[in-house]
């Protein structure tokens, strides 16, 4: 394989980000900083701080979509000479004194292929070679990263093998974005439902509109749901037969009750269920409306209303669902109380109670693991600040350190590692397998009959989290959080049906987040082993046109 200078790609020379931007007046530009560098190394989407900039210097300071940067400086667990590609343009926005921006010239150069080659092996024992030892961190100048060698390739050759290679790149980002889409679904329903109590909260504002209805208001919505769904009939007569009947003709309605159930199939006998369903309207129209009846309505549209907080469905969405999906939902529904209550932590749904978080969850629980022994080892550096997926988990010698089981949630309790959000569910393990991993984790499991899917949404709840930094103690520079202060902590002892519902959401997310990580981890091996052989030419890229063509949504592995 050829090799030429980098410097021989380059459109513009190689630019230093700003050091001390004038502030003048006018709007100012979004800048790229080194820490969104660790966080994504194809940049998108990238949260930024603005910063007042002369036109001079936004021009020269600007980045564009194919722009490469380079970290100038070690950081973290990084090394210098790091590089990311800008994948989209973005309004005005410039990049900081930590990077260098390194702009091609795309007649000649894939900026995409010079990304992967500075990603791979190969590329990085070339910048590691330019690396210098600075003052407290090492460092790379844009004077010796201009003079590298890097592979001399045809422009076409160039884009096959980003096709081929991007593709595998694109899969791994779009499993990445169903994780993350997932877990803020699965955190917000949490939210929803066990701290802003949003189906309680609709169903008081529902009893309040219910009550502003006169008989013939509340006849017309009856009618018409009855016509639109007829699961929506088998919930108001087993609601009716639950409240009791109040009178002789609704006696008729008997022969029904065993076949319809809001937890089964629907109606099994249309005949007998429109029999009920005429009794009640002749009940509601005739004004003389018995409290059975009464009460099985109101309950109904309380608990329609819980549905759409629940679903963010309405009423006509509601009627189109199958027949399985409404029944789950519509019990789901009903497991939430219809008023709030006054406690030492607030309003909170009638009939729950306040206990401590020690009720819910157990900290830090026993686990042996024999000394000398061999066991799967999490290191700090490898828990994730988002999503639950631990990486590079490896067989260790067993030192000192904390055990863990599946179904445990790791939060690390050491400054800054909790504010960050390091926390990891530990579903990587064999069946009866223990782990083991730094002594800075805090090991959460829910107790018996509890979910474990609990234990890390609690986890990852901003309320317990501002609980946990306010727990630490220790010195400025390396403070902890206390684990036997968070079991002590007031909380609220959710009711295990309910959260027996929601673990069949959170459950799935964290299965099908598993399902994908691991799928990523099998397609980065086979993107980082193809890369140097489609590179040195080892391998034609013409031999992988089916890698090249298959849509990323529908790749497997």
């Amino acid at each position: 394989m050829k090799y030429r200078s980098f410097e021989e790609f380059f459109l513009v020379p190689l630019r230093n980000g700003l050091t001390k931007p004038k502030r003048v007046r006018g709007e100012g530009y979004k800048m790229v900083n080194m820490g969104e560098l660790f966080k994504y190394s194809r940049m998108k989407n990238i949260p930024m701080d603005r910063v007042p900039l002369n036109e001079k210097e936004y021009l020269s300071s600007m980045v564009v979509a194919g722009d490469l940067l380079f970290a100038r400086q070690s950081l973290v667990l990084e090394g210098a000479g790091q590089c990311s590609i800008f994948i989209e343009d973005a309004e005005e926005v410039c990049f900081e004194s930590h990077l260098i921006r390194c702009r091609l010239n795309k007649k000649i150069a894939n900026p995409l292929f010079y990304y992967y080659f500075f990603s791979s092996k190969l590329g990085k024992q070339v910048i590691n070679a330019i690396v210098e030892q600075g003052a407290g961190a090492a460092g790379i100048r844009g004077s010796d990263l201009s003079k590298v060698l890097v592979p001399d390739i045809d422009i076409v050759t160039q884009n096959n093998i980003v096709r081929v290679v991007d593709n595998i790149d694109s899969k791994i980002e779009f499993n990445r974005q169903i994780n993350q889409t997932l877990e803020s679904m699965a955190q917000a329903i949490f939210q929803s439902w066990f701290v802003d109590f949003d189906p309680v909260k609709a169903k008081i504002a529902a009893r309040e509109q219910w009550q502003t209805f006169t008989d013939d208001e509340r006849t017309e919505w009856l009618n018409e749901l009855l016509d639109t769904q007829d699961y929506f009939k088998t919930c108001l007569l087993e609601l009716t037969a639950k409240a009791g009947l109040s009178d002789d003709e609704n006696v008729q309605l008997e022969s029904s009750f065993d076949l319809i159930s809001c937890r089964g199939h629907g109606p099994e006998s249309s005949e007998s269920l429109d029999i009920g369903l005429n009794n009640l309207r002749k009940e509601w129209q005739s004004k003389k409306v018995g409290p059975a009846l009464q009460n099985a309505s109101e309950t109904l549209y309380l608990n329609i209303a819980a549905m759409t907080a629940i679903s963010s469905r309405n009423e006509t969405s509601l009627a189109a669902m199958p027949v399985e999906e409404f029944s789950q939902l519509y019990k789901t529904a009903s497991l939430f109380p219809e008023r709030l209550v006054d406690s030492e932590l607030g309003e909170i749904p009638e009939g729950w109670r306040v206990g401590t978080l020690g009720g819910l969850i157990e900290f830090n629980p026993r686990r042996t693991l024999k000394k000398g022994t061999v066991a799967p080892y999490l290191d700090m550096k490898n828990v994730p600040t988002s999503g639950h997926l631990a990486d590079e988990v490896f067989d260790r010698e067993l030192g000192s350190g904390t055990k863990f089981i599946n179904g445990d949630t790791l939060l690390a309790r050491i400054t800054p590692c909790l504010e960050n959000g390091k926390t990891a569910f530990v579903d990587f393990l064999e069946d009866n397998q223990v782990g083991w991993g730094s002594t800075e984790y805090i090991v959460m499991r829910p107790k018996a009959n509890y979910p474990v899917s609990l234990g890390y949404f609690i986890a990852r709840n901003e309320e317990f989290r501002q609980h946990a930094v306010q727990s630490m103690t220790g010195t400025s520079g390396r403070q902890r959080a206390n684990s036997k202060a968070l079991e002590g902590l007031d909380w609220l002892a959710y009711p295990i049906e309910l959260l027996l519902e929601f673990d069949k959401l959170s459950g799935h997310y964290l299965k099908v987040a598993r399902t994908n990580g691991d799928q990523n981890k099998s397609l980065s091996m086979i993107r980082d082993s193809l890369l140097p052989k489609l590179l040195s030419g080892e391998l034609d890229v013409s031999s992988l046109t089916e890698l090249s063509d298959i849509d990323p949504a529908a790749m497997d592995v």
